[in-house]
């Protein structure tokens, strides 16, 4: 298998998975998200 192919796969994979993560904790906790945001 090529591998800069299977490299350039891998990232984006990570990129979907961790995307998702982020964006399903801010659909589950909008309000607790956005308090976060505020103390900063």
């Amino acid at each position: 298998m090529n591998s800069k192919l299977f490299a350039i796969c891998t990232f984006l994979l990570i990129c979907v998975l961790t995307f998702a993560q982020e964006y399903e904790k801010a659909k589950l906790d909008p309000k607790v998200f956005n308090m976060e945001e505020e103390k900063k």
